[in-house]
Protein backbone atom coordinates (compact mmCIF):
# COMPACT_ATOMS: atom_id res chain seq x y z
CA UNK A 1 0.00 0.00 0.00
CA UNK A 2 2.84 2.16 0.87
CA UNK A 3 3.84 1.95 -3.00
CA UNK A 4 0.57 3.10 -4.31
CA UNK A 5 0.94 5.82 -1.84
CA UNK A 6 4.00 7.04 -3.26
CA UNK A 7 3.27 6.90 -6.59
CA UNK A 8 0.27 8.77 -6.26
CA UNK A 9 2.23 11.50 -3.79
CA UNK A 10 4.46 11.46 -7.23
CA UNK A 11 2.09 12.30 -9.29
CA UNK A 12 0.52 14.43 -7.42
CA UNK A 13 3.78 16.84 -7.08
CA UNK A 14 3.89 16.57 -10.86
CA UNK A 15 0.92 17.92 -11.80
CA UNK A 16 1.69 21.01 -8.50
CA UNK A 17 5.15 21.55 -10.46
CA UNK A 18 3.52 22.01 -13.78
CA UNK A 19 1.11 24.43 -12.62
CA UNK A 20 3.51 26.13 -11.03
CA UNK A 21 5.67 26.62 -13.50
CA UNK A 22 3.24 28.35 -15.82
CA UNK A 23 2.52 30.70 -12.18
CA UNK A 24 6.18 31.30 -11.80
CA UNK A 25 6.35 32.59 -15.51
CA UNK A 26 3.16 34.42 -15.07
CA UNK A 27 3.66 36.02 -12.05
CA UNK A 28 7.57 36.90 -12.07
CA UNK A 29 8.04 37.19 -15.44
CA UNK A 30 11.13 39.67 -15.92
CA UNK A 31 12.31 39.76 -12.30
CA UNK A 32 15.56 38.42 -10.82
CA UNK A 33 14.00 35.81 -8.80
CA UNK A 34 12.15 34.19 -11.75
CA UNK A 35 15.08 31.56 -12.30
CA UNK A 36 15.85 30.42 -8.78
CA UNK A 37 12.23 29.60 -8.87
CA UNK A 38 12.29 28.15 -12.42
CA UNK A 39 15.41 26.13 -11.35
CA UNK A 40 13.43 24.60 -8.27
CA UNK A 41 10.88 23.99 -10.32
CA UNK A 42 12.09 22.07 -12.84
CA UNK A 43 14.30 20.15 -10.40
CA UNK A 44 11.20 19.85 -8.06
CA UNK A 45 9.62 18.24 -11.61
CA UNK A 46 12.48 16.23 -12.90
CA UNK A 47 12.25 14.43 -8.89
CA UNK A 48 8.90 13.91 -9.20
CA UNK A 49 8.97 12.07 -12.49
CA UNK A 50 11.67 9.87 -11.52
CA UNK A 51 9.98 9.15 -8.44
CA UNK A 52 6.72 8.24 -10.46
CA UNK A 53 9.00 5.56 -12.71
CA UNK A 54 10.37 4.06 -10.14
CA UNK A 55 7.47 3.69 -7.25
CA UNK A 56 5.55 2.31 -10.78
CA UNK A 57 7.82 0.21 -11.53
CA UNK A 58 7.51 -0.69 -8.37
CA UNK A 59 3.75 -1.44 -7.86
CA UNK A 60 4.03 -3.77 -11.15
CA UNK A 61 6.56 -6.01 -9.79
CA UNK A 62 4.19 -6.01 -6.65
CA UNK A 63 0.99 -6.49 -8.51
CA UNK A 64 3.56 -9.53 -10.39
CA UNK A 65 3.97 -10.99 -7.00
CA UNK A 66 0.43 -10.54 -5.49
CA UNK A 67 -0.72 -12.70 -8.56
CA UNK A 68 1.87 -15.34 -8.12
CA UNK A 69 0.54 -15.69 -4.84
CA UNK A 70 -2.98 -16.09 -6.21
CA UNK A 71 -4.23 -13.10 -3.67
CA UNK A 72 -6.87 -11.87 -5.05
CA UNK A 73 -8.06 -10.08 -1.57
CA UNK A 74 -5.14 -8.15 -1.81
CA UNK A 75 -5.10 -7.55 -5.42
CA UNK A 76 -8.51 -6.22 -5.30
CA UNK A 77 -7.75 -4.00 -2.56
CA UNK A 78 -4.93 -2.14 -4.14
CA UNK A 79 -6.53 -1.89 -7.41
CA UNK A 80 -8.94 -0.18 -5.48
CA UNK A 81 -6.96 2.33 -4.15
CA UNK A 82 -4.37 2.71 -6.77
CA UNK A 83 -7.59 4.00 -9.14
CA UNK A 84 -9.49 5.94 -6.88
CA UNK A 85 -6.68 7.60 -5.63
CA UNK A 86 -5.63 9.11 -8.65
CA UNK A 87 -8.82 10.02 -9.92
CA UNK A 88 -8.50 13.78 -8.84
CA UNK A 89 -5.20 13.94 -10.53
CA UNK A 90 -6.63 12.77 -13.75
CA UNK A 91 -9.14 15.90 -13.81
CA UNK A 92 -6.54 18.59 -13.03
CA UNK A 93 -4.50 16.90 -15.50
CA UNK A 94 -6.84 17.27 -17.98
CA UNK A 95 -7.86 20.79 -16.95
CA UNK A 96 -4.23 21.83 -16.86
CA UNK A 97 -4.03 20.41 -20.66
CA UNK A 98 -7.12 21.76 -22.24
CA UNK A 99 -6.00 25.00 -20.05
CA UNK A 100 -2.58 24.88 -21.82
CA UNK A 101 -3.38 24.18 -25.03
CA UNK A 102 -6.13 26.81 -25.06
CA UNK A 103 -3.79 29.27 -24.90
CA UNK A 104 -0.96 28.19 -26.90
CA UNK A 105 -4.00 27.80 -29.55
CA UNK A 106 -4.82 31.41 -29.15
CA UNK A 107 -1.44 32.78 -28.28
CA UNK A 108 -0.07 31.39 -31.78
CA UNK A 109 -3.56 32.25 -33.57
CA UNK A 110 -3.60 28.79 -34.82
CA UNK A 111 -0.17 28.12 -35.81
CA UNK A 112 1.07 25.75 -33.28
CA UNK A 113 -0.74 22.91 -35.02
CA UNK A 114 2.28 22.36 -37.28
CA UNK A 115 5.54 23.37 -35.06
CA UNK A 116 6.51 21.65 -32.15
CA UNK A 117 4.11 22.19 -29.68
CA UNK A 118 2.30 18.80 -30.87
CA UNK A 119 4.97 16.68 -29.95
CA UNK A 120 4.58 18.66 -26.33
CA UNK A 121 0.97 17.61 -26.04
CA UNK A 122 2.18 14.01 -27.13
CA UNK A 123 5.00 13.80 -24.08
CA UNK A 124 2.17 15.43 -21.68
CA UNK A 125 -0.60 12.69 -22.66
CA UNK A 126 2.47 10.05 -22.87
CA UNK A 127 3.11 11.03 -19.58
CA UNK A 128 -0.02 10.64 -18.38
CA UNK A 129 -0.97 7.55 -20.16
CA UNK A 130 1.62 5.73 -17.70
CA UNK A 131 -0.36 6.90 -15.01
CA UNK A 132 -3.23 4.93 -16.47
CA UNK A 133 -0.68 1.63 -16.84
CA UNK A 134 1.13 1.90 -13.30
CA UNK A 135 -2.34 2.34 -11.86
CA UNK A 136 -3.79 -0.37 -13.89
CA UNK A 137 -1.10 -2.97 -13.09
CA UNK A 138 -3.15 -4.37 -9.87
CA UNK A 139 -6.62 -4.34 -11.78
CA UNK A 140 -4.46 -6.36 -14.95
CA UNK A 141 -3.09 -8.73 -12.21
CA UNK A 142 -6.48 -9.33 -10.79
CA UNK A 143 -8.13 -10.15 -14.13
CA UNK A 144 -5.60 -12.57 -14.83
CA UNK A 145 -5.86 -14.56 -11.33
CA UNK A 146 -9.86 -14.78 -12.09
CA UNK A 147 -8.73 -15.85 -15.26
CA UNK A 148 -6.40 -18.59 -13.33
CA UNK A 149 -9.32 -19.74 -11.39
CA UNK A 150 -12.22 -19.69 -13.88
CA UNK A 151 -14.38 -17.07 -12.70
CA UNK A 152 -13.62 -15.23 -16.18
CA UNK A 153 -13.52 -16.43 -19.76
CA UNK A 154 -10.61 -15.78 -22.12
CA UNK A 155 -12.70 -13.32 -24.31
CA UNK A 156 -13.93 -11.63 -21.44
CA UNK A 157 -10.63 -11.11 -19.38
CA UNK A 158 -9.41 -9.99 -22.78
CA UNK A 159 -11.74 -7.04 -23.19
CA UNK A 160 -11.54 -6.41 -19.16
CA UNK A 161 -7.61 -5.69 -19.45
CA UNK A 162 -8.26 -3.93 -22.49
CA UNK A 163 -10.75 -1.66 -20.78
CA UNK A 164 -8.32 -0.79 -17.97
CA UNK A 165 -5.49 0.39 -20.68
CA UNK A 166 -8.35 3.01 -21.55
CA UNK A 167 -8.87 6.64 -19.86
CA UNK A 168 -12.24 6.85 -17.86
CA UNK A 169 -13.21 3.24 -19.00
CA UNK A 170 -10.52 1.68 -16.22
CA UNK A 171 -12.96 3.16 -13.64
CA UNK A 172 -15.89 2.23 -15.27
CA UNK A 173 -14.39 -1.36 -15.15
CA UNK A 174 -12.99 -0.88 -11.68
CA UNK A 175 -16.19 -0.47 -10.30
CA UNK A 176 -17.75 -3.44 -12.52
CA UNK A 177 -14.80 -5.42 -11.54
CA UNK A 178 -15.43 -4.59 -7.35
CA UNK A 179 -19.19 -5.10 -7.87
CA UNK A 180 -19.59 -8.47 -9.75
CA UNK A 181 -16.49 -10.00 -6.89
CA UNK A 182 -17.25 -9.57 -3.75
CA UNK A 183 -15.41 -11.14 -0.74
CA UNK A 184 -17.53 -12.65 1.95
CA UNK A 185 -16.11 -14.93 4.58
CA UNK A 186 -12.60 -15.11 3.06
CA UNK A 187 -14.12 -16.60 -0.17
CA UNK A 188 -14.87 -14.49 -3.57
CA UNK A 189 -17.96 -14.69 -4.63
CA UNK A 190 -19.28 -13.58 -7.89
CA UNK A 191 -22.12 -11.36 -7.63
CA UNK A 192 -23.84 -12.08 -11.02
CA UNK A 193 -22.78 -14.00 -13.95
Amino acid sequence: MKRIRALQISYYINIFAAIALILILMLFYGSKIQNIFLLADIMLGIFSIIAIFLFGILCISNAVVLYRRGDLATLRQYMKVAKRGLIPFFIINFIYCAFLNMILFVASRGIFIIGPIPIMIIIMVSFTYLAVLFSSSYSIAFIIQLKKKDKLSQGVAFLNICLQLIFVLDIIELIYLLRRFRKENDVFIETYS
